[in-house]
Parts: C-alpha cells; sequence; structure tokens
C-alpha cells in the first residue's frame, strides 16, 4: 500500500479512488505494478504493461478513477520495444487519453517515438475515430487539440517526456506512464528513483 498511501497524502483530489482500485493498488509491491506516486502535487500511475492484456486493464483502472471525476485529463507517457503488440498495447489506451506523448528509450529494441506514433494514427484510423490528432516535438510550445481530440508528442528521452508531461498538465490531471518496464525504470530515474532499472524487465 506504500505508494496509494503516498500519492493519497500528496494528491487529495484522488483520496476517495473507487474499491476496485484501491484494491489492486493493494497488492503493489514492486515498481512499476499499477504504482500511484505524487510529484509537485501531480499524480502519476506508472505501469509496466506490454501486453495488450496488461493494457486493457491497465485501462479499466484508469477509468474506475479517472471517468469516476477524479481526474479532468489523462496524459499518457508511451515507450515500447519493436517485438511486442504495440498496436494491441495503445488499442485500449487511446479512447481514453487527451495527450499522448510517444517517447524514445535507451534500449536497441525500442521502437523509435515516430514509428510509435504512426502506429497510433493507424490505430485510430482502424477505429473509426475521426477525432484531430496534433503532433508536436517536445521541445515545440505544448499543442492544445481541439475539443475532443487527443494531442500526440514526440520526445528524445523519458526524461524530457516526463518533463513535457509535468509542464503540460494542468491541476486535477493523472499522467500515466506505460508500455513496458524499461520505460517505468528510465522515468522513475529521471524522478529521482535510482537503481530501478536493473530490478525491472519483461519475461513476455
Amino acid at each position: 500500500m506504500r505508494a496509494f498511501q503516498v500519492v493519497t497524502g500528496l494528491c487529495p483530489q484522488i483520496r476517495e479512488v473507487k474499491n476496485t482500485a484501491r484494491s489492486g493498488l493493494s497488492k503493489t509491491s514492486w515498481h512499476g505494478r499499477a504504482e500511484l506516486l505524487c510529484f509537485d502535487g501531480l499524480p502519476f500511475l506508472f505501469d509496466g504493461a506490454h501486453n495488450p492484456e496488461a493494457a486493457s486493464g491497465l485501462a479499466q483502472t484508469i477509468r474506475d478513477i479517472h471517468l469516476s471525476g477524479r481526474f479532468r485529463e489523462v496524459t499518457l507517457v508511451f515507450g515500447a520495444m519493436k517485438d511486442k503488440d504495440i498496436e494491441g498495447l495503445l488499442r485500449p489506451l487511446l479512447p481514453i487519453s487527451g495527450r499522448v506523448i510517444f517517447t524514445a528509450l535507451s534500449y536497441g529494441r525500442a521502437e523509435t517515438p515516430e514509428g510509435l506514433k504512426r502506429i497510433a494514427d493507424h490505430v485510430i484510423k482502424d477505429m473509426g475515430d475521426q477525432r484531430p490528432v496534433n503532433i508536436s516535438a517536445a521541445h515545440e510550445s505544448p499543442v492544445d487539440a481541439p475539443s475532443g481530440g487527443i494531442a500526440f508528442h514526440i520526445s528524445d528521452s523519458a526524461g524530457e517526456a516526463i518533463a513535457l508531461a509535468r509542464s503540460t498538465s494542468a491541476p486535477g490531471d493523472l499522467v500515466v506512464v506505460t508500455g513496458s518496464f524499461y520505460i517505468i525504470g528510465d522515468a522513475l530515474e529521471s524522478l529521482g528513483y535510482k537503481g530501478t532499472l536493473k530490478r525491472l524487465s519483461e519475461t513476455r
């Protein structure tokens, strides 16, 4: 329960999450599994979902604590390995995201942020979603999507993606970091959690 206690102490807007979310969080005992942490009043949900089943479960968790009115908007920070089912990972997550930051990872197997964005474009088109999608590089001014749209950004590193998420999020938003345990390690280390990378791995 450590992660849940940390976030509720610093981010009061999620103090009353649904019982289903609370139950799942109570089983969290290591970095990157439905882990809620708070940085400067902004809640982050870290989940190393790297297969479609796990991504679907994460999407349901987000709905439980977001669509219940606890959060204004979800910013998705996403990085994944080339050999994963990236389309299957994004399919349940894109519909509940207001902004997506695709990021490079410090591993040769990682898909590029531009490649991730192309896959996301295909997913949205395949789903028949005609909402406009904007794209910007992390170093550019943040892009706000038109009403009902998704803002797409690309970044060169997980640390840069986290910084962008923090600078573009407003009070009441939720930042979700997912797609790989490797992005969890990179992101947590950029936030000051040292030594996490070597303890995070993907078995399938």
